[in-house]
């Protein structure tokens, strides 16, 4: 063991030695494989986050993620969709201790951030309700203080636990802070405990910063949903709105788990409404792994695995150009390994030193590669305009060296047939100019330069692709005028009580707003267009569902207030918008769009129809249908054409937090910071929430699409300029070892026109092969994006073609240079050469 590790640090102290020699060849190929290791590294920390992240406690094997696959008749669901139940679901599963060790309740209190106050400063901040299980249940550890306990839950006690991260942040990270007083949207909770670091919440990937147990409150509400008077969240069954974590018995599996709970979950679901609405669906339940985040596996779990094979291609790339590059000094060697060999040194000893040789170039590339991968981690978390916590955890550092490793035998196994099977008194005879001439026609080398063409063409394809569709969708209409409008939250403070108070509330902000210089006008609403939220209900159409066929008919709908339409520049094709005269005491109006007439009303006349929302409507007042608007995308710019209609927020109940809306004259974030002062004026616990232009929220709609097509684009950029450098080395290589042929081939007569096609047709050759074989694959590609692609459906002739042209014109380049110095030899100095 002793001799082995002496051996082993006199090659490292000889590497060292030979790569110090060499060092531009050092820095090609170190940074050549950081470049490509860096990549595959950033690329592969988001995939951890969004798909493959466990919560950092102990067995998160054990942790699960409840869902339901039909939703009840007559409930309602805020949240994730079908990760949303109801308390007395929680209630039902908490006790059956054969399936789990415990069931967790997590409750957001706002989909984006809510309102906290240190001291006398307002702030944002992620904030859930969890039950008091919560921590030990997942087994969380503290830093500081204690978690909560089944008895908090009971009282819906006044305490807090932050986060290690906030608590640093905004607590100083000061023991004191046990004990501190935080506001929680005006209600004031004191601190009892901070998690441990690594802790972020219930879902890996979206941060929490502080946690409070289910509170039986009108002030906090679930994801910040106004309730009807007196409702609070545990007084509400029909509302789906409490995601449920489960931490499995050992041994059991989802299977039985699924059979076991089934009828559990049916019952909690339906304890609200029970048979009233009709026979209510079977409600199914599945559970998914607590990995990732959740709310994003959906929508980014294609795309990344797209990304991800691109990333690959790119670091086949750069580790063929550095095998290369090694081949080919290791051919300049052979008469030093002959050498070696003649005074005894076997092929295992000569394979070591090469290994030793490769690893320290794989292990500078990769440690290079970890800090670019950093950078790039950063850049891509503000691309992808999506609050996620990536970091690199064990799984990307095995990632990380295991790429490592794999270069490190690639480089260093690359070069052992030639030296097994070196002839040495061929080598020892063979001048440094003319040993292993035949490796320039080397048919490996020929074939790794073709796929590095190949793998280029199928990525610039790619990226001309998601960047056309990119384009597409950035000049897609959206219906209405986006810019100028500056769009912002405000939700009525703690104080404001039951809806005319919250209406009073809004409706004087909204007069006070108007009077700021710059405003041309103003309104709310209670969804904020483009930003991807939306309500979706059954409706009604003179008291009966438009779609008998189906057993609901849904439209999207939202509140809001006088002079929206206009603000939003929204055209009105019939009758008018929402007005000031459509008050609480006015008739009911509502103002549909041109797809909800056509779906809803075959197209008839729609003045003057009636639209019910829910039971009470039918009861109370129906909705008469007073205009008719354009169809604009709602959500986003990728959203199709569905039915809709406005109600005005003064005719609703629920009202609570609201969007308000401003067209201006100028640049609309300019006004932010004179609109926050006269916030803070009215109300010091008032915040704005998220201000935006209008037409950015759009535009951010889109933040996936522009970073897929970023990331493609950057990738296709670097397999140009290492397809690029490995054409150049293995040019510049042939060059060097062909210098006496050049100069027989001139003295003979050769012009030096013809010495500059002969070399430059070897590369243009293999890259007209490259490209042809990349460009089936290039289709296939395609497909895979298909789901992606805005405003066509794949590749076509003309892309595919600009994508080959720009490879050979690289190619032709590249080879230019080591071209152009074999032309200018003059054959008495190449014929003098060794």
């Amino acid at each position: 063991m002793v001799g082995d590790m002496r051996r082993f640090w006199v090659e490292l102290r000889l590497a060292l030695r030979r790569l110090g020699r060499a060092p531009m060849f050092a820095v090609v190929c170190v940074v050549t494989l950081a470049l490509g290791i860096g990549a595959n590294t950033a690329v592969f920390s988001v995939i951890n986050t969004v798909l493959l992240r466990s919560l950092p406690v102990p067995n998160p094997e054990q942790i699960v993620m409840l869902h339901w696959t039909e939703q009840p008749r007559g409930t309602n669901q805020t949240g994730h969709g079908d990760t949303s139940f109801n308390l007395p679901t929680y209630e039902r599963l908490a006790g059956r201790k054969d399936v789990f060790q415990d069931v967790m309740a997590v409750v957001p209190l706002h989909f984006d951030k809510t309102t906290v106050r240190i001291g006398s400063e307002p702030e944002r901040a992620s904030a859930d309700m969890v039950s008091g299980n919560f921590f030990s249940g997942l087994k969380v550890k503290m830093a500081l203080g204690r978690g909560f306990t089944a008895e908090d839950e009971r009282t819906h006690a006044a305490v807090a636990v932050v986060s290690h991260g906030w608590w640093n942040a905004r607590l100083h990270g000061d023991d004191s802070a046990i004990g501190s007083t935080v506001y929680v949207k005006g209600v004031a909770f004191t601190v009892v405990g901070v998690t441990a670091a690594g802790f972020e919440g219930g879902e890996p990937g979206r941060p929490t910063d502080l946690w409070i147990p289910l509170q039986d409150s009108t002030t906090l509400t679930p994801w910040g949903e106004a309730l009807d008077a007196g409702q609070t969240l545990y007084a509400s069954p029909k509302w789906l709105c409490v995601v449920l974590l489960g931490r499995l018995q050992p041994g059991m599996n989802d299977k039985q788990a699924m059979a076991r709970i089934e009828g559990d979950v049916q019952q909690g679901l339906t304890a609200g409404v029970g048979e009233a609405d009709g026979p209510q669906p079977k409600v199914g339940v599945y559970m998914s792994p607590a990995r990732g985040v959740e709310r994003l596996k959906d929508e980014f779990e294609g795309p990344l695995r797209v990304l991800f094979g691109m990333v690959l291609l790119v670091l086949a790339i750069a580790c063929g150009n550095v095998a290369l590059l090694f081949v080919s000094r290791n051919a300049a060697r052979q008469r030093e390994f002959a050498m070696r060999r003649a005074l005894g040194a076997g092929t295992k000893k000569l394979l070591g030193g090469l290994l030793v040789e490769s690893g320290l170039i794989a292990g500078a590339g990769t440690a290079l590669g970890i800090l670019l991968a950093q950078t790039a981690t950063a850049a891509l978390t503000r691309w992808s305009g999506v609050e996620l916590a990536i970091h690199a955890d064990t799984r990307v550092l095995l990632f990380t060296l295991l790429l490592g490793c794999g270069t490190t035998l690639l480089f260093g196994l690359a070069p052992l047939r030639s030296v097994h099977r070196m002839a040495l008194s061929a080598a020892m005879k063979a001048g440094a100019s003319t040993s292993n001439t035949d490796v320039g026609k080397s048919v490996v080398r020929r074939a790794v330069l073709m796929l590095q063409v190949a793998f280029c063409v199928v990525l610039l394809a790619g990226a001309a692709l998601l960047v056309r569709s990119l384009r597409n969708l950035e000049q897609a209409p959206t219906g209405l005028r986006a810019s100028g409008v500056l769009a912002f939250g405000l939700e009525p403070p703690p104080l404001i009580k039951g809806d005319a108070q919250a209406v009073l509330f809004h409706e004087h902000m909204l007069e006070r707003l108007k009077q700021v210089p710059g405003v041309e006008s103003a309104s709310l609403a209670q969804i904020r267009l483009g930003a991807g939220g939306s309500n979706n209900d059954a409706v009604l159409v003179d008291g009966k569902n438009p779609l008998p066929s189906q057993p609901l008919a849904i439209a999207r709908t939202n509140l809001v207030g006088p002079d929206y339409l206009q603000v939003m520049g929204i055209p009105v094709v019939l009758g008018r918008g929402i007005t000031e005269n459509d008050t609480a005491s006015a008739p009911k109006v509502v103002v549909v769009t041109e797809m909800f007439v056509q779906r809803y009303l075959q197209g008839g006349y729609a003045l003057g129809h009636r639209v019910a929302v829910t039971e009470d409507d039918l009861k109370k007042g129906q909705y008469e249908i007073v205009g008719v608007v354009k169809d604009f995308r709602y959500t986003g710019i990728r959203e199709r054409t569905r039915p809709m209609a406005f109600f005005p927020f003064t005719q609703t109940p629920g009202i609570g937090s609201m969007d308000y809306v401003l067209r201006t004259s100028g640049d609309p974030m300019a006004l932010v910071p004179q609109i926050a002062k006269l916030v803070r004026e009215m109300n010091s616990d008032l915040i704005l929430r998220s201000p935006i232009e209008v037409s950015e929220q759009y535009r951010k709609s889109v933040a996936q699409d522009r970073l897929i097509a970023n990331l493609a684009t950057s990738f296709g950029g670097l397999s140009v300029l290492l397809v690029a450098i490995g054409l150049y080395a293995s040019l510049s290589f042939s060059v060097s070892r062909r210098t006496a042929e050049i100069g027989v081939r001139m003295a003979l007569g050769a012009d030096r026109a013809r010495v500059l096609w002969a070399m430059l047709k070897q590369n243009l050759l293999l890259a007209v092969v490259g490209a042809a074989v990349g460009v089936p694959f290039a289709y296939g590609l395609s497909r895979l994006l298909k789901a992606q692609l805005y405003g066509f459906n794949g590749l076509d002739v003309g892309t595919a073609f600009a994508a080959i042209v720009l490879v050979l014109c690289i190619g032709a380049v590249a080879s230019w240079f080591p071209a152009r110095r074999a032309a200018g030899l003059e054959p008495v100095t190449a014929l003098r050469m060794e």
